[in-house]
C-alpha cells in the first residue's frame, strides 16, 4: 500500500504535506521564534551550507541558474534563516537555494552578468538574514522547503528523523508540518532501513512504493538480498513485500487465530509484529498457535466422544483424507442411512413443501418483487434440513461401529468439521475370516482399538513422547551413512518391487521432518539431539557452494565419501515414527526398534525424563510406580501425598540421573539370536 498523503510526480514519489487552516502550537511557536529573531545584514563569504538544512537532494542546476537570473534581476527578495556557528560564521538553515544562487553569480567572469540591484555579488555582498537558535534552525527548514519546491521522499524521510532525533514526537511533527501522525511514522520506519537502499532512492534508483514494500522486514540483509534479485516484474512492490515477507504467517484472515482467539494466543505467550504500511499483523509464534489449535480441536473432539460413545477422538489441523499417507493409517467406515423419528420425518416434510413453494413464487417473481428476502428464507429452510438429518445420522451409528471407531475434528476455510467412523488401520485385524464380518461391510476387529488413554497416557503425551525418540534416533542416523543408505535403500525397495503406498519409517519425498518434531515435543528443544542436530546443519549448510541449489553437478566435484555423508544427512532428517496412540504391546515409537538395534542406539545417552517432559503429565499413580520400578519404594509413597507438580518434581529428581526410562520407551526384542530376551529396565534403552 502506498504512502495515502503522497503525489508521484515524473520521477520518483514526493510527498506533500496536507492544507490545514487551523494553526497548531508548535506552528505558533515557531512563527513565536521567528518574531524574535535577530534580523542582521551579512555577507555572502559567512554563509556556510550545513547538513541542517533538510534538502538532501539537491537542486538541479538549470532550477539554481534560473533562480540567479532572478535574484539578477529584481534582487534577494527574501531573508535567509540561519544559525550562529562556533567560528563566527552563519550555517544556513533556510535558503541554501538563494545561497548557492548568489555563489553561481559570484563565479561569472563578466561584471555584468553578476550585478544586481543591489550591487555586484562579491564575499562582501550584504545578505539579509534572521538568526534563530539550532534546534529551531531544522524545524524552519523543514517548513520552508515543504512549502516550496516540492521535497524529495529521501529529503523528507531524513528530515523526519533528525527531527525525531531532536526530541519531537511524530504527533508533533505532523502537526508542525501538516501530515498525519502514521506518515510520519512510516517515514521513521524508512529511515531505518538499509543505507544502500536509501542511497538508492536519493539517486531515483529505487521508488518509494518499492522502499515501502522492502520495509516489511527489518532485516536488512533480506532487504538488500531480494532488491538485487527483483527483475522485471519481481520488482514490483507487491512482489517485493511476497517475497520479504516469506515465511511469515500473517493474522490477517488466519482461520487458526480466529478459532483460537486473540486473546488466548496472547496470553499463551503469543504475540504479534506489525507492519506500518499495512493494518495487517504477522504472527511471531505460529507453532504456538498450531498447537493451541490442535489443544482446542482436540478438547472439541473427546467432549463428543464421550456425549455419542465413540471409542477414540483426535484433533488435527486438517481433516484426514482419503489418499496418501492419511490411506494408510485411517479408514473411513461408511456413514449410516439416517433414522429419522416420526416428529423428524413430519417436519422434514413441512420444511420440503415450504422450500418448493419458494422455489415456485421466486419463478414466477418479476423484476419488481424483492426475492432477497425469498432466499434468505430458502436458505434458512435447506439449513434446518441438514441440521435435522445430519442429528439423525449421528444416532444412526451402529454401538459395534462407535466402539471400534472415533471422531477427528479439524478445520477448514474456519469452520469445525467433525468425521465420525474413523477406524485405525493399526487396530484392525490383518487377517479375517471368510465371512467373518459385522454385517454392515466392516470387518470384525480381533482386538479392540486402542483407547486415546493407554496406561494413563494421554494422546498428546503418546505423540510427544515418540517425537522425542525419534528426534534422538535422527541425532544418531544422521551421522552412520551406513545405516542410514541401507534404510533409504530398504524402504525404495518396497516400493519400487512392492506397493507404492508401502509403509516405512521415511517418507519418500524426503520431506525434512525435524522442525516437525520439535513442534511436536516443544520440550526437545535445547536436548543433546536437537543441538546436535544444528551444528550439524550449519556445518553442512556452510559447505553448500554458492547458488547449490540452481545445479547438482558441484556435487561431481566432491569425494564420494563426502557426497555419501551428506545423503545420509538428508536421509536422517526424513525419520518420522510418530504416533497418536500406543501399539498393542504398549510400545511408543516402537517402529524404531530395528533401527535402534542396527545403530546400537541407547535411549537414555540422549534422553531423560523429567517433569516437563514426562512426570507432569502423568498420575501420581504412575509415578509412584516408576518410583518402584527404579527402587525407591520410599519416595514412591511419599509422591502419593503430594501435590502433583511436587510429586512430578521430586519423580525427576529422583530418577533423571539414575538412568531409568519409561517402559513403553524400551525396545522389544528384536531377534532371538542377537538379543538378549532378558532384557529389562537396566539394559540399553
Amino acid at each position: 500500500m502506498s504512502m495515502t498523503e503522497s503525489k508521484a510526480p515524473a520521477k520518483g514519489k514526493t510527498t506533500r504535506p496536507a492544507k490545514s487552516s487551523k494553526k497548531n502550537a508548535l506552528a505558533e511557536k515557531i512563527e513565536a521564534a521567528l518574531a524574535k529573531a535577530v534580523r542582521k545584514t551579512a555577507t555572502l563569504g559567512q554563509l556556510v551550507l550545513t547538513d541542517l538544512n533538510v534538502r538532501k537532494k539537491k537542486s538541479s542546476q538549470a532550477s539554481i541558474e534560473g533562480l540567479a537570473a532572478s535574484i539578477r534581476s529584481a534582487g534577494l527578495l527574501m531573508n535567509l534563516v540561519v544559525f550562529e556557528m562556533d567560528d563566527g560564521r552563519y550555517g544556513v538553515a533556510a535558503g541554501e537555494r538563494r545561497t548557492l544562487a548568489l555563489r553561481w553569480l559570484m563565479g561569472r567572469e563578466d561584471d555584468a552578468d553578476k550585478t544586481t540591484p543591489d550591487g555586484l555579488v562579491t564575499d562582501d555582498y550584504p545578505v539579509e538574514v534572521l538568526i534563530v537558535s539550532k534546534v529551531m534552525a531544522r524545524v524552519v527548514s523543514m517548513m520552508e522547503n515543504s512549502q516550496r519546491e516540492q521535497m524529495h521522499p529521501s529529503d523528507q524521510v531524513v528530515a523526519f528523523r533528525d527531527l525525531s532525533a531532536d526530541g519531537q514526537t511524530p504527533a508533533q511533527i505532523g502537526d508542525l508540518l501538516g501530515f498525519s501522525a502514521r506518515h510520519v511514522q512510516r517515514c521513521l520506519r524508512l529511515a531505518t532501513m538499509a543505507s544502500v537502499l536509501l542511497d538508492a532512492l536519493a539517486d531515483d534508483k529505487i521508488t518509494l512504493d518499492q522502499l515501502q514494500a522492502l520495509s516489511a522486514t527489518e532485516d536488512h540483509q533480506r532487504q538488500c538480498d531480494v532488491w538485487a534479485n527483483a527483475h522485471g516484474w519481481a520488482a514490483a512492490p507487491q512482489h517485493l513485500r511476497e517475497a520479504v515477507l516469506q515465511g511469515e504467517v500473517s493474522a490477517k484472515d488466519n482461520s487458526q487465530l480466529a478459532f483460537v482467539g486473540r486473546e488466548v494466543y496472547e496470553a499463551a505467550g503469543g504475540t504479534f509484529k506489525f507492519d506500518l504500511f499495512t493494518d495487517e499483523g504477522f504472527l511471531t509464534e505460529p507453532a504456538l498457535l498450531e498447537r493451541l489449535t490442535r489443544e482446542k480441536l482436540h478438547a472439541l473432539a473427546q467432549q463428543v466422544a464421550g456425549d455419542e460413545g465413540w471409542s477414540w477422538a483426535e484433533g488435527r489441523i486438517s481433516a484426514i483424507k482419503t489418499w496418501g499417507e492419511d490411506a494408510e493409517l485411517y479408514r473411513e467406515m461408511a456413514e449410516p442411512v439416517p433414522e429419522f423419528s416420526d416428529d423428524e420425518l413430519a417436519e422434514i416434510t413441512r420444511l420440503k413443501a415450504r422450500f418448493a413453494a419458494l422455489e415456485a413464487a421466486f419463478e414466477e417473481a418479476d423484476a419488481d418483487t424483492d426475492t432477497d428476502v425469498m432466499i434468505a428464507e430458502s436458505d434458512a429452510v435447506q439449513a434446518d434440513i441438514e441440521r435435522i438429518t445430519e442429528q439423525a445420522t449421528i444416532r444412526s451409528w451402529p454401538q459395534a461401529m462407535r466402539s471400534t471407531g472415533g471422531v477427528m475434528v479439524s478445520l477448514r476455510g474456519g469452520d469445525v468439521v467433525y468425521q465420525r467412523g474413523i477406524v485405525l488401520r493399526a487396530s484392525e485385524s490383518t487377517t479375517v475370516p471368510a465371512g467373518d464380518d459385522n454385517g454392515d461391510g466392516t470387518a470384525a476387529s480381533e482386538t479392540p482399538a486402542p483407547k486415546t488413554k493407554e496406561k494413563g497416557l494421554s494422546a498428546a503425551l503418546i505423540t510427544c513422547l515418540s517425537a522425542e525418540r525419534t528426534l534422538a534416533v535422527m541425532g544418531a542416523l544422521v551421522e552412520n551413512p551406513t545405516v542410514a543408505l541401507a534404510l533409504h535403500t530398504h524402504t525404495m525397495t518396497m516400493k519400487v518391487f512392492g506397493s507404492r503406498y508401502a509403509g516405512s519409517l521415511l517418507k519418500t519425498d524426503l520431506t525434512p521432518k525435524r522442525a516437525e518434531l520439535l513442534t511436536k515435543a516443544p520440550t526437545a528443544g535445547g536436548s543433546r539431539a536437537d543441538r546436535q542436530l544444528g551444528e550439524l546443519h550449519a556445518q553442512w549448510e556452510a559447505k553448500l557452494p554458492p547458488e547449490w541449489n540452481t545445479d547438482f553437478t558441484w556435487l561431481l566435484t566432491w569425494e564420494p565419501a563426502d557426497v555419501v555423508a551428506l545423503l545420509a544427512y538428508c536421509v536422517g532428517q526424513s525419520l518420522d515414527a510418530v504416533q497418536l496412540w500406543p501399539a498393542r504391546d504398549g510400545k511408543v515409537g516402537g517402529e524404531l526398534t530395528p533401527l535402534e538395534h542396527a545403530l546400537d542406539f541407547t535411549l537414555r545417552d540422549w534422553w531423560q525424563p523429567t517433569k516437563a517432559n514426562y512426570f507432569g503429565r502423568i498420575s501420581k499413580e504412575l509415578m509412584s510406580d516408576a518410583l518402584v520400578d527404579a527402587g525407591k519404594v520410599a519416595q514412591a509413597t511419599s509422591v502419593l501425598k503430594m501435590k502433583k507438580g511436587d510429586a512430578a518434581q521430586l519423580a525427576e529428581d529422583e530418577l533423571t540421573a539414575s538412568g531409568w526410562v519409561p517402559d513403553c520407551l524400551l525396545p522389544m526384542a528384536f531377534d532371538d539370536t542377537t538379543v538378549d530376551q532378558g532384557a529389562d529396565n537396566s539394559a540399553a534403552a
